[in-house]
C-alpha cells in the first residue's frame, strides 16, 4: 500500500512540475511548442489516412476479384506503410 502512495506521489509531483513549468514559458516558447505539437500530430493522422486508404482499396480489389487469401489487402497495406514513412521522413527533413 505505501509502495502505491509513493508512485502516486512521484507522478503527482512530476506532473505539477511540468504544469508550474508549462506556466512559467514565454509565450514564444507555448507557439513553438503549440505548433510542434500540431506538426507531428498531423503526421500521424496523415499516415494513418494513407495506411487505411490503401488497405482498403486492397480489400476491394480482392473483393471484386474474389481471391480466396487477401493478398492485395497485404500488397497495399505494405507500401501503404513504404509510403506513408517516406512522407514523414521528407517532412522530417524539410527545414521550414
Amino acid at each position: 500500500m505505501y509502495a502505491k502512495l509513493f508512485l502516486f506521489g512521484n507522478i503527482l509531483s512530476k506532473y505539477l512540475k511540468l504544469f508550474v513549468t508549462a506556466n512559467t514559458m514565454s509565450d514564444k516558447e507555448k507557439d513553438k511548442n503549440t505548433t510542434n505539437f500540431v506538426k507531428y500530430s498531423g503526421m500521424g493522422f496523415q499516415m494513418l489516412a494513407t495506411i487505411g486508404l490503401f488497405t482498403f482499396a486492397g480489400y476491394k480489389i480482392d473483393a471484386y476479384r474474389d481471391t480466396p487469401k487477401p493478398l492485395f489487402v497485404a500488397l497495399l497495406g505494405v507500401a501503404g506503410v513504404i509510403i506513408s514513412l517516406y512522407q514523414v521522413v521528407r517532412q522530417l527533413n524539410n527545414k521550414k
